[in-house]
């Protein structure tokens, strides 16, 4: 198979920017991406079935099928952020996919764009929102620590009563904060394949040329040139709010009860004149989230060890 590159996201670091505006134009790779990803079954059955339905030998097929259509090209580009795992169910499928796919596909490299995880989290909560899939601030509901867990003296004392805080994974939330250990994460794709790109999206936001030109080498390719040629009109993914976060919110929350869209709509824009606590976002829940669990520590461990220039960003990335 054709030099290979899996870009896995992760998600809320312009991946749609890139797969819809940069990737497609590589010259030198044949492209392909989401809804292809998702909704073909080699692909679909890899991220989301068991062994019991997934076979390594269809997706074995689907990737000779693309590697045929590559025949003029150099690098065949695969891009998915569903590549990293369920958002709204721990990511429990993130190790499987890695698997699967490095079973695959043994020589390919991985790309990787990283986000700060209190902005990611938050840049989620707000999509999710947005979505219908959450009507409550953001706090454990939402993303949470381990728990204190259930040891062997506690059955043997006769304990049987159900606790969900002892729980390390609860499904009570979306996800754990224990999920964005990015240096364990980009450890673990460092066993299954034999390059990791790690790009920054701080980066990319602030220098996207540098990035480009990363690119540009990687594919062989004036990727700088592509980025210069697009027409950012109307990209721009504009974020919620805290007005219209609040009204989302809201309207979530009423919309079990009151079923007429218009008077839904009323109540929820009259809800919004209220004051809320917590109108900074619960970033303070989100940063002591990442002090109690050590993720602040976690991230000085990848930067001292991949140099990616954290540093640049150190109140993001380290809470300093």
């Amino acid at each position: 198979m054709k030099k290979t590159y899996i870009h896995i996201g992760i998600p809320k670091t312009a991946t749609t920017y890139l797969q819809n505006q940069i990737f497609p134009h590589i010259k030198s790779a044949y492209y392909v991406g989401r809804p292809y990803t998702q909704e073909n079954h080699a692909f679909n059955l890899l991220q989301y079935a068991d062994n019991t339905l997934f076979k390594p030998i269809k997706f074995a097929n689907e990737l000779d099928k693309i590697n045929k259509l590559a025949s003029d090209k150099e690098y065949i580009l695969i891009s998915d952020e569903k590549f990293f795992g369920l958002t709204t169910c721990n990511f429990i499928n993130r190790s499987l996919i890695a698997e699967r796919l490095s079973s695959a596909m043994p020589n390919a490299e991985i790309l990787i764009f990283i986000r700060n995880q209190e902005d990611f989290i938050l840049s989620m909560y707000k999509q999710h929102v947005k979505m219908g899939m959450v009507d409550r601030l953001l706090d454990k509901s939402y993303v949470y620590s381990k728990g204190s867990g259930f040891d062997l003296d506690k059955w043997q004392s006769g304990v049987r009563s159900f606790d969900l805080k002892n729980r390390f994974i609860s499904h009570q939330s979306f996800f754990n904060i224990e999920n964005l250990r990015f240096n364990e994460i980009i450890a673990y794709y460092e066993k299954m394949f034999p390059k990791v790109h790690v790009f920054l999206y701080e980066q990319f936001k602030y220098d996207p040329e540098s990035i480009y030109k990363r690119l540009s080498q990687i594919f062989s390719f004036n990727v700088v040139r592509i980025a210069n040629n697009v027409n950012t009109e109307g990209l721009v993914n504009y974020s919620l709010s805290l007005e219209r976060l609040k009204e989302f919110r809201t309207r979530n929350l009423l919309s079990k009860f009151v079923k007429n869209k218009k008077i839904l709509k009323i109540i929820s824009k009259i809800t919004v004149l209220r004051k809320e606590s917590q109108n900074n976002l619960a970033r303070d829940y989100v940063n002591n989230l990442m002090k109690n669990n050590d993720i602040y520590e976690n991230n000085q461990l990848l930067d001292s060890r991949m140099n990616l220039g954290m540093s640049k960003h150190s109140k993001k990335y380290f809470g300093q």
